[in-house]
Formats: C-alpha cells, sequence, structure tokens
C-alpha cells in the first residue's frame, strides 16, 4: 500500500461521511450546514480521485523499473542481407528496421571489410 493509496482511502471515507452527514442535516433542517459539509465532501472526492491517479502512477514507475532490470542484453541479429553486407549501415527496400544508432557514421578500412 502506497501512501498515496492510504491518503485516497482515508479522503473517500470522509467524503461519504460528509455526504451522508450533510443528508442527515438536509433532512433535520438544518439547510445552513448543508451547503459546507457538501462542498468540502466534493474537495475530499476530487483529492482522493487525485490520489488514487497518483497511486496508479507510482504503481506503473515500479513495474516499468522491474520489467527494465529483467531485459536481457539482446545479440545483434541482421535482418536483412543487405543490412549484413554493409555492417549496419544500409537495408534492402523491403527491410523495416532503422539504423543502429550505436554504431559509428565511418565505414570500417576496406582491408577489415574484405578479410571477414
Amino acid at each position: 500500500m502506497t501512501p498515496a493509496l492510504r491518503t485516497a482511502r482515508t479522503c473517500t471515507t470522509a467524503a461519504l461521511t460528509l455526504t451522508a452527514g450533510g443528508i442527515y442535516l438536509a433532512i433535520t433542517l438544518a439547510w445552513w450546514a448543508v451547503l459546507p459539509a457538501l462542498y468540502v465532501a466534493a474537495f475530499l472526492a476530487w483529492v482522493a480521485a487525485r490520489e488514487y491517479g497518483y497511486h496508479r502512477l507510482i504503481l506503473a514507475e515500479h513495474e516499468r523499473a522491474r520489467r527494465a532490470a529483467r531485459l536481457e542484453v539482446r545479440v545483434f541479429t541482421p535482418c536483412c542481407r543487405l543490412h549484413e553486407i554493409s555492417y549496419g549501415y544500409a537495408h534492402g527496400r523491403d527491410c523495416r528496421r532503422p539504423p543502429d544508432p550505436t554504431r559509428p557514421r565511418s565505414l570500417p578500412p576496406r582491408a577489415a571489410r574484405t578479410a571477414s
């Protein structure tokens, strides 16, 4: 349970209690206290909605971090023959994979290209 969820549940409970109190005050003819009670209940409901959203954001960040920690390093696999021949600088017409941004822009020397 995150602190945001605890706050949201508290505000929801308080808003429901104030709403019930406002209805009771309206029935017992204490009409002068109905409007402030319902106003505070609406404010607490708004705060609760924001805190529930913040709780979901915290959970999503934790899940994102957990998934990022479990990622494995992927081995380079060429997507097409032209990509393999050009050392990752070009792709064939039917290839949809973008160029690798971690590779240097200049081509290796001609001797290194012909040796492999």
